[in-house]
């Protein structure tokens, strides 16, 4: 039986180790360490923890430690990384009843990351690590691999301690015909629907509400947050125009987590009760089957409904906002445009459509 490690920053990370646990992980034993990168993280954690799925869980309060250190801290950490046995991250693995893992898992290539590796590496000399995707817009290999990094695995490697990238080997992701880098891509099977144990447990750890009746709205919209952050696109407008054509009975809005615009409610557009609980978890909860999603720049729409097997129609609509006021937007619109059109012409993602027009939305 393989000893593996899996850290999950996110809850799309969170779901998909749930999956790898269902499904390729399932004889195997796995430890999870969720990280308070995401909104009530650790209210999630302690209702996950009581399920019987991982082996052994852990809770990390990790987010902004690498972008808070001083320069002293930095070169400390520079020297424990390739001599020491022990790290300044060494807090990440606090409450593993062993450190002894075959693999380790993880989506972020960062500091901390090479921190984790070099202390647990201590335990097993041939440790693998691999990488696990973060949806559709992370088919590259997307990490950055700095002269510091660099230079710390030389280092390792001429005293003779491993190596991160020694079994660097496997980049496990849903589509791996369509990865794009250069590590052997591992399947994720789809989630199914069917999957009666997983959609419980994830609405016992999100603590999913059930007084939502999403079937009888034709449309689920997704906000994003830049018109709340004082960056508009004019989303707001376009989203009132759409209700006044489509009926705001049919439409129900799923708010981003920091917006605190009441807009929608005072124009008599239905918002999500379960807006503060990440999608993914409500998708997998509920029938969605008879409705479509609509988005303009919310990445909500391209993560778990891309990669399950009864997905919902969804409408792009980017191109009918400002987006092109702002360039890291317009970044975000190249890339999704072009990992769309790439991934339909394999065949995957056809329930996905980019609205050029707005007067193509009632045809839709």
């Amino acid at each position: 039986m393989r000893r593996i490690l899996i850290f999950a920053n996110t809850y799309y990370q969170l779901i998909l180790a749930m999956q790898m646990k269902f499904t390729l992980f399932s004889d195997d034993y796995v430890g999870l360490v969720l990280s308070d990168h995401s909104n009530h993280a650790e209210s999630v954690y302690e209702h996950l923890r009581k399920q019987p799925l991982f082996d052994e869980y852990a809770f990390v309060k990790s987010k902004g430690v690498i972008h808070n250190r001083s320069l002293r801290e930095k070169v400390v950490e520079f020297f424990q990384l390739i001599f020491s046995k022990k790290n300044r991250y060494q807090f990440y693995l606090e409450g593993l009843s062993s450190l002894h893992y075959d693999e380790l898992l993880f989506y972020n290539l960062e500091i901390d990351t090479y921190g984790i590796f070099s202390i647990l590496a201590e335990y097993n000399k041939k440790l693998q690590y691999s990488s696990y995707e973060e949806g559709m817009l992370s088919y590259d290999d997307f990490f950055y691999d700095s002269a510091k990094f660099k230079l710390i695995r030389a280092l390792r490697k001429l005293i003779g301690k491993p190596a991160i990238f020694d079994y660097y080997e496997k980049f496990y992701c849903v589509y791996p015909e369509l990865y794009r880098g250069t590590l052997k891509a591992v399947r994720i099977p789809q989630i199914s629907c069917e999957n009666i144990q997983l959609k419980k447990m994830l609405a016992d750890a999100f603590q999913i509400k059930t007084d939502v009746d999403y079937n009888r709205y034709k449309y689920i919209y997704f906000e994003s947050i830049y018109d709340t952050e004082g960056r508009g696109i004019g989303e707001t407008e376009l989203l009132l125009k759409l209700a006044s054509r489509v009926g705001k009975e049919n439409i129900l809005v799923k708010k981003h987590p920091r917006s605190t615009s009441h807009i929608f409610e005072e124009s008599g557009i239905a918002v999500d009760t379960n807006s503060s609980a990440p999608f993914e978890a409500i998708q997998l909860n509920n029938d969605l089957s008879g409705c479509t999603f609509v988005s303009a720049m919310s990445g909500s729409v391209l993560s778990v409904n891309s990669i399950i097997d009864q997905p919902s129609p969804v409408l792009l609509i980017y191109p009918l906002t400002e987006y092109k006021r702002y360039e890291d937007m317009m970044r975000f619109a190249v890339h999704v445009g072009q990992i769309v059109e790439q991934f339909q012409k394999a065949g995957k993602l056809k329930h996905i459509t980019v609205v050029q027009a707005f007067d193509e939305l009632p045809e839709l």
